[in-house]
């Protein structure tokens, strides 16, 4: 009791604590990009592949002879239903294998919007297609790079 006869009164309330937690993403990569086999010619031009249907064009002095072009292919793994937002990383740079020699892919292309939806099983399959410079008279060999696809929750 407070001095001149008063009660002391205490108030209180309840309040909700919730969270969701949700499965870690996953990507897993299943296609490598692969331009197939070319042969260059004293003009340069691209080599592109089709994200879509792996279907291979060129321009310029490039002709397609074989291999077996396709785009590359990843699957990602997360939460059932959730959105998620898809990027690259620098745009790769072929060197030959042996030299010193390198193409430029100057476009990396993906298989629709960079927002994605995981399905109810919590899936999404990404495919990535592009395009590359080819010199002209470009030294003969085998060229390799790396590229990088984040997916990050929305």
């Amino acid at each position: 009791m407070l001095s001149g006869g008063q009660a002391v009164r205490a108030a209180s309330v309840t309040n909700t604590v919730s969270t969701v937690v949700i499965i870690p993403l996953t990507i897993i990569k299943f296609k490598d990009l692969d331009f197939g086999t070319l042969v260059p010619s004293s003009t340069a031009g691209t080599v592109t592949i089709d994200p879509y249907t792996s279907a291979r064009s060129t321009t310029g002095g490039v002709t397609a002879f074989g291999g077996t072009p396709q785009a590359a292919q990843f699957e990602t793994y997360g939460g059932p239903l959730q959105t998620l937002t898809v990027n690259r990383g620098p745009l790769p740079v072929l060197t030959r294998v042996g030299g010193t020699q390198t193409m430029n892919v100057t476009g990396l292309t993906l298989d629709g919007s960079t927002t994605r939806f995981l399905t109810g099983a919590g899936l999404v399959v990404l495919n990535v297609g592009g395009t590359m410079n080819v010199g002209a008279n470009q030294v003969p060999g085998t060229y390799v790079g790396t590229f990088s696809i984040l997916v990050t929750y929305n």
